[in-house]
């Protein structure tokens, strides 16, 4: 079997606490934003469209060729709650700054004080509803700004997602209106934490809550009361305040009579400030925690709340994300505005921005040079963001609108400013309570990993955290490579070299010794832990020829062969001493060709090639009985494997025909390069080739020459793009899942096949952190019909193969 993958986990998290000084800032101006140095891809061409017409049902954002693509924000900058927007406004700001412009256009922003007051939300958003060259909007901060906004944005066709709105009712089934979407967490989740911490962290056994009697603060506490019950705690009480009140001591004395272990107010600052403050004057409260909610977390509420408000915990986003992407806007963040971030949302205004900027990339078109956004399809794009790498997690819109992978932690304020506690953040190593031994917390950037991080809980407990959702990830964990190894012998080797020559296994069997080439052998291992070996010795010996390997077996000196050849079939059926072991292994032979090479970069030379073979009749004569013609590269025992239309029929007219069209009506010469080692997915590799160069002579009159390479070289040349012709090479199943045949071989980065496919790649990046096989079906099928059309290759065989004792 073939296989030239990297199987590396580096793996961890960096972990970034944020530590929010004091600061304040000004209204940003609406500027064309000025790009900054960071490195991008090309940017992708807009669909180039003649006399387009718009026919969205929501109409289209004109940009005049030369002209900005807008994009507002409406996030409270102003008043007490004003760090809580000016800390956002300053994402988007970055996000777009990164980008710097967009399908050939600069982008601008227009920032508008969006409040968070009922009519502040609703002037901001009637303000930008009459430019209508606006194309989306990044706001509202609070939800008495939230709310109204929506149903202006409704009215006028134009998409919002919010930093911080996360009101449950905002995007409740019934209560949802389609313009609002949001990048921030749903306050369910942070009431169901925020209870969890006070009840199993904290011990807390009594809670009492205050809201403001806005939505947001109402259904809060509410979510937090709700799980503290369902817990095993009490509730002794949910009053309320009016935004504006000062005086909260006679509210407080009231509570305090019950002595509540826990005072739950996730309020905004005036009042959560008061609150605090006159919290230390009211008898009966000096042992009571006071708890609150992220829009606290400004060095303004800390000014506000003194003294009392040392000590006090506060949940909020989690801002740990591990994340290189992370790490640098946190530094653009630091030199553009000299302070680090003021407040929790930052992060979450940066995902919003850059969910908005992907969706217009995917729906734009250009026609006589104006770009057209439909807005209809743009939020429909913005709600089909699934898994999206940005800095606060994977983000995934739902049709109610939520967006955010929802991250809760815990932070409290210690000598003047936030430290996060909880989930607590541990180093590399943490000390088992007996002391007897190390677990391990092992950490490292996303960037160029999958992992992110492999924790130990216990001794039998592993927790590993990915960087982006892979449903297929546990299986994938159980393929050999990744079977169990000593901490000190992967640091003794550095995980490569020495250790993939010298692997610990857990087995039944320890190697005696090892004659490269010719035979492996082992001996029972009477340390182990389990049932002992069998037999004494176990001898691996190889053996290149199939009937060499039979006549061993006829002979009784080995006791079991692999890759029974087709012509032995009969011989070991005919003999009552031998029996044929049916091996099942899902398996693609496929006919490869490198683009970057002529003629292959012309997709007609490809499907010439496509066409001009009998793939049948290679089955018929060299393949054993139950292999298949493969009608897709991946076997159709695999879930959506066969999606999408079949392969193209045996034409060989047809194929002359697209060669000619090509420039080549009498073919050309070429090589078909192979190694000569038997497998179970190609158990005739010599006699294949040269079945495959007398084909494409009779059939398209293509001057072929096989030529077997050495196994080492073939592999590395065939699988780095570095071969000039065609050549034959196969795969069998890792694990059954469609991933593991096409993600590997289409992947963006594979050089196997030359420039990558982006018609392949992009629908297999979009299938690859789905979990539900409905959802993926669309999916993998517009993969496979792109596979056909490109024809990067030629899927011939599903061969079916045994072994015989």
């Amino acid at each position: 079997m073939l296989k030239q993958k990297s199987i590396f986990l580096l793996l961890s998290l960096l972990v970034v606490l944020i530590l929010i000084p004091a600061c304040g800032g000004a209204k940003p101006e609406a500027t064309e934003v000025p790009a900054v140095a960071k490195p991008t891809e090309a940017p992708a061409e807009p669909a180039a469209v003649e006399g387009y017409q718009c026919d969205d049902v929501l109409g289209c954002v004109e940009v005049a060729d030369g002209d900005p693509i807008i994009i507002a924000s409406a996030l409270v900058t102003s008043g007490p709650n004003q760090d809580l927007g000016i800390d956002s406004q300053r994402g988007v700001e970055i996000a777009l700054e990164y980008k710097a412009s967009l399908l050939g256009h600069p982008l601008k922003l227009q920032a508008e004080d969006g409040g968070c007051r009922i009519e502040e939300g609703q002037a901001a958003a009637n303000k930008i509803i009459s430019n209508e060259d606006i194309v989306a909007v990044v706001g509202h901060s609070c939800f008495n700004s939230c709310s109204p906004a929506s149903l202006i944005y409704e009215d006028a066709g134009m998409t919002m997602i919010s930093p911080s709105c996360a009101a449950p009712s905002l995007t409740a089934p019934d209560l949802h209106v389609s313009s609002m979407l949001r990048s921030s967490h749903n306050d369910k989740v942070q009431g169901e934490i925020a209870a969890e911490f006070a009840y199993n962290v904290l011990g807390a056994r009594s809670a009492a809550t205050i809201h403001d009697g806005s939505p947001y603060a109402e259904q809060l506490q509410a979510a937090f009361a709700d799980n503290f019950r369902e817990l095993g705690g009490e509730v002794t009480a949910q009053e309320a305040v009016n935004v504006g009140d000062t005086d909260m001591r006679p509210l407080l004395t009231s509570i305090a009579t019950a002595g509540p272990d826990v005072l739950y107010y996730p309020v905004f600052i005036d009042e959560g400030g008061f609150i605090t403050a006159q919290s230390a004057e009211v008898s009966g409260l000096e042992n009571t925690i006071l708890m609150s909610a992220g829009e606290l977390q400004s060095p303004e509420f800390i000014e506000a709340a003194g003294p009392a408000g040392e000590n006090m915990y506060l949940t909020g986003p989690d801002l740990s994300f591990g994340s290189s992407t992370y790490d640098k806007f946190l530094e653009t963040y630091q030199s553009k505005y000299g302070t680090t971030p003021i407040a929790p949302f930052h992060a979450h205004a940066f995902d919003a921005t850059n969910i908005i900027l992907n969706a217009i990339e995917k729906v734009a078109e250009e026609s006589e040079g104006t770009l057209y956004i439909p807005r209809q399809a743009l939020r429909d794009a913005i709600y089909a963001t699934n898994g999206m790498d940005g800095i606060t997690g994977f983000l995934s819109c739902d049709a109610n609108g939520d967006c955010a992978d929802p991250k809760i932690s815990v932070a409290q304020i210690q000598s003047g400013g936030f430290t996060r506690v909880w989930p607590e953040v541990k180093g590399t190593a943490v000390r088992t309570e007996d002391g007897a031994g190390d677990l391990l917390d092992i950490t490292a950037e996303c960037k160029d990993n999958k992992v992110k991080g492999i924790k130990a809980l216990d001794d039998m407990t592993v927790e590993i955290s990915l960087c982006k959702p892979d449903p297929v990830f546990l299986s994938k964990l159980a393929f050999t490579p990744f079977f169990i190894q000593p901490q000190e012998w992967i640091e003794q080797t550095g995980g490569a070299g020495e250790l993939l020559e010298h692997p610990i296994g857990t087995g039944p069997y320890m190697l005696e010794s090892w004659n490269r080439g010719d035979s492996i052998i082992f001996k029972r291992f009477d340390a182990y832990w389990g049932d002992s070996a069998k037999t004494e010795t176990l001898v691996f010996r190889w053996a290149t020829e199939g009937a060499a390997r039979l006549l061993e077996l006829q002979a009784g000196t080995v006791d079991y062969i692999v890759n029974l050849d087709p012509d032995g079939y009969d011989a070991v059926q005919n003999d009552p001493n031998l029996q044929i072991l049916p091996v099942s292994n899902p398996n693609i032979m496929y006919l490869a060709m490198t683009n970057t090479f002529e003629p292959w970069g012309d997709a007609r030379v490809r499907k010439a090639i496509a066409m001009g073979i009998d793939r049948q009749r290679i089955i018929d004569n060299f393949y054993p009985e139950g292999s298949e013609i493969a009608s897709h590269f991946t076997p159709c025992s695999i879930p959506n494997g066969c999606n999408g239309e079949d392969w193209y029929d045996f034409d060989p007219e047809a194929a002359r025909a697209l060669l000619s069209e090509a420039g080549y009506p009498d073919g050309f010469k070429t090589k078909i390069f192979y190694r000569d080692v038997v497998s179970g997915y190609l158990p005739e590799p010599r006699m294949v080739a040269l079945e495959l160069q007398s084909q494409l002579n009779n059939n398209l009159g293509i001057a072929a020459e096989a030529e077997a390479m050495e196994s080492g070289e073939f592999v590395d040349k065939s699988t780095g793009g570095k071969l000039d012709g065609l050549y034959i090479l196969g795969w069998d199943a890792d694990y059954l899942h469609i991933s593991n045949f096409l993600d590997f071989h289409f992947s963006r980065s594979n050089p196997q096949f030359g420039a990558s496919y982006p018609e392949i790649y992009q629908t297999l990046e979009e299938a690859s952190v789905i979990g539900d096989e409905a959802t993926t079906a669309p999916l993998y099928e517009q993969a496979n019909n792109a596979i056909k059309k490109l024809a990067p290759m030629v899927p011939i065989a599903h061969a079916t193969s045994a072994d015989a004792a």
